[in-house]
């Protein structure tokens, strides 16, 4: 991508700035935990799974896993695209790079192994949360 800046002189030349994940984490700022859905803690520990199934080039792995959270929980592509300042079509590609980096991580899983939904809301309705539903 180039503007031109005269007939006679050479064109200048853009680099799009590399987005890097303090960025993101200072523009979410204390509401990081809420734009993400998930702590800090947790938030690294997914980026750590799923790293391997990332590829370094481009966006970071930790930008692209912020960019796919943000747009399952909710996020118009628009508006992630404008506070990340990365390109729409770049939201996209993040968004589906972090879908198959989990389609493939779970796949590698056992199924008997994974807990299940079932067994995940008993154990936390031991600890006092909401009873899981009965239609389970």
């Amino acid at each position: 991508m180039y503007a031109q800046r005269g007939f006679f002189s050479p064109p200048l030349y853009h680099t799009p700035a590399r987005v890097s994940f303090g960025d993101v984490q200072a523009r979410y700022g204390r509401h990081f935990d809420r734009a993400m859905r998930m702590p800090l803690g947790a938030f690294c520990d997914l980026v750590d799974v799923l790293r391997p199934r990332l590829s370094g080039l481009g966006v970071p792995p930790d930008v692209r896993t912020a960019i796919g959270l943000r747009c399952v929980g909710g996020g118009n592509y628009i508006d992630i695209g404008a506070a990340l300042r990365v390109h729409s079509a770049t939201v996209y590609s993040a968004l589906w790079d972090v879908i198959d980096a989990v389609n493939s991580s779970t796949r590698r899983r056992s199924h008997d192994s994974a807990p299940t939904t079932r067994s995940c809301c008993i154990e936390l309705s031991g600890l006092g949360a909401a009873a899981p539903p009965s239609r389970y």
